[in-house]
């Protein structure tokens, strides 16, 4: 495995070189049965109108329930079974169409790490879940894996001290969401700030889970939302 690079080239390393990933060059490769060739399938065929229309290509133009419907046509895998990728990859699980923005999210912001072979840059995914221990999972700097992609930190991770000791309403979050929110920008769960790619300045937590709400909010088909925190925070 190779940490990938925007150019589809030699890996990065540690995958802060600053580029981004074009979703268009990357293929998604489920693995065969017994030894049968693996079944790869390009992204771009997964795009949808507006995607078509735009110059800029974003994770939400990829249409989830099409790339569900394909692999349920040609390999019978129900539309409801998680896919998992592998725990070294540092991609989340792929359950919902939240979850695959999210995944598609992280590999263009190259904070992960996917094959880079001949055919160009894959991400492979399997039915089968995998188990920690199995091989030595690695991180992009900075972030822990939650779930069943666990990731043990040098120091144990207290449980949400900065979450929980705020005083204002948006910490009254569960921990699901906030986890989420920390994969999405590849952050530890008690980061104070958080760097986004792009961006000069870094965000604060809560206006990371502003912009996760938002994100939500247009994947879910509400295409309009309200960010109103209170004046000065």
């Amino acid at each position: 495995m190779e940490s990938a690079s925007g150019n589809g080239g030699e890996g990065s390393g540690s995958g802060s070189g600053g580029d981004v990933i074009n979703l268009q060059n990357v293929l998604l490769r489920l693995p065969g049965d017994d030894g049968e060739e693996s079944d790869t399938y390009q992204l771009s065929d997964f795009l949808d109108d507006e995607g078509k229309s735009s110059s800029i290509k974003v994770a939400s133009y990829y249409n989830y329930e099409a790339f569900r419907n394909r692999l349920f046509e040609d390999l019978e895998i129900p539309k409801t079974a998680p896919l998992y990728p592998p725990l070294e990859s540092g991609v989340i699980n792929i359950t919902n169409a939240m979850t695959w923005v999210v995944a598609l999210t992280q590999i263009q912001g190259d904070s992960i790490t996917l094959v880079n072979d001949a055919d160009g840059l894959a991400l492979v995914l399997t039915t089968e879940k995998p188990v920690a221990g199995q091989q030595e999972a690695q991180a992009p700097p900075g972030q822990v894996i939650q779930g069943d992609q666990a990731l043990v930190p040098e120091e144990p991770v207290d449980d949400n001290i900065l979450i929980r000791d705020l005083g204002f309403g948006w910490a009254d979050i569960d921990d699901g969401l906030w986890k989420q929110v920390c994969q999405l920008f590849c952050c530890n769960e008690n980061a104070t700030s958080i760097r986004v790619r792009g961006m000069n300045v870094e965000i604060e937590p809560y206006q990371a889970v502003a912009i996760y709400k938002a994100l939500e909010q247009c994947i879910s088909g509400s295409a309009s939302f309200i960010i109103g925190d209170d004046v000065g925070l």
